[in-house]
């Protein structure tokens, strides 16, 4: 006969899963707010253990249904048309001003923004970088204030903008100016390992349980320890 406690530790493969239990702390579940919301200015930070790409499938499946409509930046990552494609949604694309000496993209404007959702109302979320590889930032108050008057969400992919807002010369981050949900890889531009990163949740437009959900989804269930640890220190 297994004792009463012992038998909480095994699982129906009959492996002992100590980690998963309440009195664990459920460390594989719980990666929510490791890192201090406060320092980015947000409600809830999920810590992201296979990059950023994590958090983008995570936020556009939490606030989208199937087939619906997204506003995407066409120079978006290949995460964020992936994260398209598993919802099986449509696509309506704004593109930044471009720089055909330099070979590189500009920022989004929220005048654009704007022209594209009165075009199509059924839009439902807009998508974008910011900032970019190379280091364009967008005016993500203004876009966050156009997409809000509409009561969408604003998704900014910030991979390359977790060092934002830590410094008196430093343009405030995403979060702090005004994007519902904002994913930022940690490993890009401060000192964490590989695949390490955050994404922050603000607002109350979008629904918290859901991108919990998400999250949960696509993150695995044994995060590795140094990666989590590597984002606390």
């Amino acid at each position: 006969v297994i004792p009463e406690y012992t038998s909480q530790l095994i699982n129906d493969s009959g492996f002992i899963t100590v980690d998963q239990l309440p009195e664990g702390g459920n460390i594989s579940a719980n990666t929510v707010n490791l890192v201090t919301p406060e320092m980015y200015g947000a409600k809830e930070a999920h810590i992201l253990v296979n990059g950023s790409t994590g958090g983008i499938h995570a936020a556009i499946s939490a606030v989208m249904e199937k087939g619906e409509k997204i506003l995407v930046a066409r120079n978006s990552h290949k995460s964020v048309y992936n994260g398209v494609f598993l919802k099986e949604l449509e696509c309506e694309y704004i593109y930044p001003q471009t720089d055909a000496k330099r070979g590189i993209n500009y920022a989004i404007s929220p005048e654009i923004v704007d022209k594209c959702i009165k075009e199509t109302p059924e839009i439902k979320a807009v998508l974008i970088t910011s900032p970019t590889y190379e280091g364009i930032i967008s005016d993500i108050e203004a876009i966050a204030k156009v997409v809000h008057s509409y009561n969408i969400p604003l998704i900014v992919d910030a991979a390359h903008g977790a060092h934002l807002g830590f410094g008196s010369s430093s343009p405030d981050n995403a979060v702090k100016s005004g994007a519902d949900i904002v994913i930022m890889s940690l490993h890009k531009t401060l000192p964490a390992l590989t695949q390490t990163g955050v994404m922050c949740v603000s607002g109350d437009i979008v629904d918290y349980k859901k991108i919990k959900k998400y999250f949960d989804i696509y993150t695995t269930s044994s995060p590795s320890y140094l990666l989590m640890a590597s984002v606390e220190h």
